[in-house]
């Protein structure tokens, strides 16, 4: 779960975003019935987001998970995504 898919740095995933007005890279590719952008390796799946994550910035910090300030599903820009935990995250969604 923790590791990004091989065949994608930095180039090869933004060539699968497209950018909005408002600076988001929405993923272009697979995406679930809530919007989010997936990669699939093998027979698992990762959210497009947690990939960009850790391509941009490292690996997500154990027990948290990638909050979209941007409040964009599809988004996959590193500067609209930061590292909250479980229960910061639901709060912004309560």
């Amino acid at each position: 779960a923790g590791r990004t898919p091989s065949r994608y740095g930095r180039k090869s995933f933004k060539r699968r975003t497209t950018e909005t007005a408002s600076g988001c890279w929405v993923w272009t590719g697979r995406q679930d019935l809530n919007g989010y952008g997936v990669v699939c390796h093998g027979n698992a799946s990762t959210g497009a987001h947690r990939v960009a994550y850790r391509l941009w910035k490292g690996p997500v910090p154990k027990g948290m998970v990638v909050h979209h300030r941007c409040e964009n599903p599809s988004c996959v820009n590193p500067s609209h995504l930061e590292a909250k935990t479980y229960k910061e995250h639901r709060a912004i969604h309560a």
